[in-house]
């Protein structure tokens, strides 16, 4: 839980870093759905989805597929 924020914030000043940041959205977004918040763990995703600099990385392919058993829509 109280990781979760800190995963938010690598993913958002590590920009220049792409497969940190992909992975920092990974882990908020898992963070945030073990807290039962699925919205808020979804729209993650799909913030790191609508990034280009992340399209090609392995952390997309992973965002896709847990967005999709989470319920979301890429």
């Amino acid at each position: 839980k109280e990781a979760t924020p800190l995963f938010e914030r690598v993913a958002v000043a590590q920009q220049k870093y792409p497969s940190w940041a992909a992975r920092a959205y990974l882990k908020a977004a898992e963070g945030y759905y073990r807290q039962g918040k699925d919205d808020v763990a979804k729209e993650r995703l799909k913030e790191m989805l609508g990034k280009e600099k992340f399209q090609n990385l392995p952390e997309a392919t992973d965002a896709k597929k847990k967005l999709t058993e989470w319920g979301g829509s890429v």
